[in-house]
């Protein structure tokens, strides 16, 4: 079938152009972003920097979460590696270069987010034809949606190119001659998202899932079989190299706590900011269901309903954002611009396909506009202005913290500045989620206090804190008072500190 020419439709070069305009003002906002001085731009990502510097520093990634440092890794390893490489190879050290670390990370998060872009353009324009000016529009259109979590130093960035990944090595599959090279890779990058993110689990549900309902069952035993050796096999190397740490690391440390109000408020953030995508996901959910469908449009469809379900699910969790639902939205998005494409073949009429697509044409500019707009205001704005003056006094108070601490001794602070460039000395640096919602003990903590281990408290004058799991400081002795912070000292402190 015959793709019209760019003549007969220029409303869609029209819309690339504004696309590209779009993307354009984003890639700038994007670059305030991740350049800013702020310790958290989304998704406490500081608690990610706070691994990533306490291995810089000679720690594990994985240590025991009820004995010092009382640190916990909430993720499997795959997406610490890299930032860590180039941190070492760069020769970055956390007291020093802590912003350095920051950017390093989260350029990094920006490199896989365009490599997810590309892939998504590829995968509609050379996997699925699609006419270019649509792949282009629906590559930026994912690109815009993504809230400021993917640019963090997390590792959603690189959960979602493999998610990508995934659909773009299965839909090949389906596409094409059935090469089982696309089904091995397909399986593989679905595999591995868990090893990069837990919620790799639910490609792994799916997978066998749709090919089950799909009654090829010496398929679905085929698959079965290669993502339990291939599950197994990494599960249990990184297992050798971390020990029970592993394990108890991410998987009781992610027991943040659960609540009904929690899915409610993370989905209608959803539906304020993509409502438009929800509403189509939920129409092209239906062709599921269709006999005449495709294997590869029933393949997105079905993902389109799991992806969902797994987020509503999954949101619960304290802690949980929109981010949850960014997998659903890529799988509509591809689905869409497939289905907008035959909108534009000449089958359906010129009128008709010149009436649909300014339909499109307005969904698109309101979707590219609302999602522009909220992320300057709302997620943005504040974190771009985050104060340079402000990081370098903790970088002061960090340095003469450094020369106090004795080795074996350590301190507690409330800065997740401060947190990471002392990384080795610091006791419960992921403070959002400990004591209040941790099912771990921490009767080595007050020990530790009452023993004068953890020798010094460091609080900062804008946020004053009085107590913490238990301990009062208002009887503290007051050792140092400049750049905004408060130093005191544990009268039970280990001789030998200065």
């Amino acid at each position: 079938m015959k793709v019209p020419e760019h003549k007969n439709f220029p409303l869609l070069k029209w819309i690339t152009g504004y696309s590209k305009a779009i993307a354009f003002l984003f890639v700038i906002l994007v670059i305030g972003l991740i350049t800013s001085y702020s310790a958290d731009i989304g998704g406490v990502e500081n608690n990610v920097v706070y691994s990533i510097c306490n291995v810089l520093e000679g720690g594990k990634l994985y240590s025991n979460p009820e004995a010092e440092n009382f640190a916990i890794t909430q993720y499997t390893p795959l997406s610490y590696y890299l930032p860590i490489l180039l941190c070492k190879l760069m020769g970055l050290k956390p007291l020093y270069h802590l912003h350095e670390i920051y950017l390093t990370g989260r350029i990094v998060s920006l490199l896989f987010n365009i490599l997810t872009v590309i892939f998504i353009y590829k995968l509609l324009f050379s996997v699925l034809k699609t006419r270019y000016e649509i792949a282009f529009i629906a590559s930026i259109i994912y690109f815009i949606s993504l809230t400021k979590v993917h640019f963090a130093v997390r590792p959603d960035a690189l959960f979602s190119l493999f998610s990508v990944l995934y659909l773009y090595c299965f839909i090949a599959y389906f596409s094409l001659p059935k090469k089982n090279i696309f089904l091995y890779l397909g399986v593989l990058f679905a595999t591995l998202s868990f090893f990069v993110k837990q919620s790799g689990l639910q490609f792994i549900i799916i997978i066998p899932f749709f090919i089950l309902l799909n009654r090829e069952y010496k398929l679905f035993l085929k698959v079965c079989i290669m993502q339990a050796f291939l599950f197994g096999f990494v599960y249990l190397t990184f297992y050798g190299v971390y020990g029970e740490n592993f394990f108890v690391n991410t998987t009781r440390g992610l027991r943040n706590g659960f609540s009904l109000i929690r899915t409610y408020e993370v989905f209608s953030n959803l539906y304020f900011r993509s409502q438009l995508l929800f509403i189509c996901g939920f129409f092209l959910s239906y062709l599921y269901f269709k006999k005449e469908s495709s294997d590869r449009v029933r393949f997105l469809s079905f993902n389109i309903i799991g992806l969902f379900v797994f987020a509503l699910v999954t949101s619960a969790k304290e802690g949980s954002w929109v981010n949850y639902y960014n997998e659903f939205i890529v799988a509509v998005i591809i689905l869409a611009a497939q289905q907008m494409n035959k909108i534009s073949l000449h089958n359906v009429g010129k009128n008709i396909a010149q009436t649909a697509l300014l339909f499109i044409a307005v969904v698109i500019i309101s979707l590219m506009g609302n999602a522009l707009m909220q992320g300057f205001f709302h997620e943005y704005y504040y974190n771009i202005r985050a104060s340079k003056k402000e990081y370098n006094e903790k970088q002061k108070v960090a340095q003469i913290m450094a020369k106090k601490l004795a080795l074996g001794n350590y301190f507690l602070c409330f800065d997740p500045h401060i947190n990471a460039m002392l990384a080795r000395h610091i006791v419960i640096p992921n403070k959002e989620i400990v004591p209040r919602l941790s099912p771990f003990n921490y009767s080595k903590y007050k020990q530790a206090y009452n023993n004068g281990q953890i020798a010094y408290i460091v609080l900062s004058k804008k946020k004053p804190i009085t107590d913490y799991m238990g301990y009062n400081f208002s009887s503290l002795k007051e050792i140092y008072q400049e750049n905004g912070f408060v130093i005191l000292e544990n009268a039970n402190r280990i001789s030998g500190t200065q």
